[in-house]
């Protein structure tokens, strides 16, 4: 007779993998199987782990089994339970955490010293039939998205806009024959609009406003950002067209290969990447030089929840101080003054989350209190980052106008109602108006420009007048 396999243990593994399951299917615009499959395999090393070590002390497979989903459930409820308790009194995790770390072996002494096995095989059987269920429930939202997006990608065939632009420009280049000017297009995210940061935030920022118009540039002074989404607004703009991507897997896609650099190339410019912003570190553009901090983002935002919510949630802090890339804008700020050693002429995209949170610099640029990095409800975090950010970016603009190059200074959006604070919890901010993410800066300073801009620019027509004028396009402005 075959002896029968006991399956004690495969409930406690579904519940071990479920909470990685569920956040995949509940951020599948941000991430793929490929970001998530390492924290699915760490978890199941995780399982064994734990498995084998209860194996070693109680010896029976169903009393193990049962104990060992106890310990995924305790240890995955912690942050729900931390933060279900802190919205009736506050709480500190250095209370709470031993309170559930005795609830735990409490309950483990108990299964230990009990002798009816029975019960635990069937507690087991109907956990197994819960957690398939769930686990199924998740798949089928999974399942459909990540076929229609692969499938999306394969329908199209996708060639790249730098492939296209190698294959359709002559040997010989545009810019071998004629003037093409250095371009500098600088995105500073939610940056306010002049009108939007008196409103909300009282300050008064005609000093930047007179600083530019002293240096010559073009305001678009009724431009608005179409989307508070950056990868939406991002994306259309470097494409030049009103684009509304999937979720942020299309629109890095876009952002990474896009029309403006593709074309530039295919004239003979250079194009340069700071890739310290809305592109994942695992995605680089397609670019000729893609510059990086020496420290990069290597914690996943969706994995950061994931922990906030486990027995690990005093950790979070210290894990996002390693993970975040300590001098990413300050490197950007600094190597953007001095690309002489890249060959001219030259695209340079740069998108600075600033003074877009976490909140490191006060209007001084001396460093914040990291535990005020994603404080909105005192508005002197934001306002003194967008200070600082102001003032650098004057210093900035200083160095390149005597470079005598074209310069492009953009808000991807305003100043938002929602925010994500410390923990990854989306947290609504009601003396910020909705739409004032609409209220965007839109300047230029375009050598020997001789035409208009309209005032109500919609910012991915802005490379169109780019082109339009000293390239000789006829891109409707649409």
């Amino acid at each position: 007779m075959k002896k029968k396999i006991n399956l004690a243990f495969i409930y406690p593994l579904l519940l071990a993998l479920y909470p990685i399951i569920f956040l995949y299917a509940h951020n599948l615009s941000e991430v793929t199987f490929n970001d998530i499959f390492p924290y699915i395999a760490l978890s199941f090393l995780f399982f064994l782990i734990v498995f084998i070590l209860f194996k070693s002390v109680i010896k029976n497979i169903e009393r193990t089994g049962f104990i060992t989903a106890v310990f995924f459930l305790i240890f995955f409820s912690y942050g729900f339970v931390f933060d279900f308790i802190s919205s009736f009194f506050f709480v500190r995790q250095f209370v709470l955490l031993p309170i559930w770390g005795c609830l735990f072996l409490g309950i483990f002494y108990w299964i230990f010293k009990s002798s009816k096995k029975e019960i635990f095989a069937k507690i087991g059987k109907i956990l197994t039939v819960v957690f398939s269920i769930l686990i199924f429930i998740n798949l089928i939202q999974i399942l459909p998205y990540e076929f229609s997006r692969y499938s999306k990608d394969d329908s199209q065939n996708r060639v790249t806009y730098s492939e296209r632009s190698k294959t359709s420009t002559d040997p010989e280049k545009y810019c071998d024959k004629n003037k093409c000017y250095d371009i500098y297009y600088i995105i500073l995210d939610e940056y306010a609009g002049f009108d939007s940061i008196k409103s909300i935030f009282g300050y008064d920022n005609s000093n930047f406003l007179k600083f530019l118009n002293d240096r010559n540039f073009i305001f678009a002074k009724n431009s608005k950002a179409k989307s508070p989404d950056t990868f939406e607004n991002i994306s259309s703009n470097l494409n030049m067209e009103n684009l509304k991507p999937a979720d942020k897997i299309e629109a890095y896609k876009y952002i990474g290969d896009n029309k403006v650099s593709a074309y530039l190339k295919g004239k003979g410019y250079t194009t340069v990447v700071f890739n310290n912003s809305y592109l994942p570190d695992n995605m680089t553009a397609n670019a000729d030089y893609n510059l990086m901090a020496n420290k990069s983002n290597q914690v996943n935002s969706v994995l950061l929840v994931l922990i906030n919510k486990t027995m690990l949630r005093p950790l979070v802090p210290y894990i996002k101080k390693w993970s975040e890339t300590e001098n990413r804008r300050l490197f950007i700020l600094r190597e953007l003054k001095d690309l002489d050693y890249i060959k001219s002429p030259k695209f340079v995209y740069v998108h600075l989350v600033c003074p877009h949170p976490p909140f490191q610099f006060d209007k001084d640029g001396n460093l914040v209190d990291t535990q005020n990095a994603y404080n909105w409800t005192d508005k002197k975090y934001y306002l003194g980052q967008y200070i600082f950010i102001t003032k650098e970016i004057q210093k900035v603009i200083d160095v390149l106008q005597k470079k005598d190059a074209i310069i492009i200074v953009q808000s991807d959006h305003g100043v938002r109602q929602n925010h994500f604070d410390e923990t990854g919890e989306m947290q609504h901010y009601s003396y910020i108006p909705e739409k004032a993410f609409e209220n965007i800066l839109s300047a230029f300073y375009l050598p020997e420009f001789k035409d208009s801009i309209p005032d109500n620019l919609k910012s991915f027509n802005t490379f169109k007048i780019i082109l339009n004028y000293y390239f000789g396009e006829n891109l409707e402005i649409l």
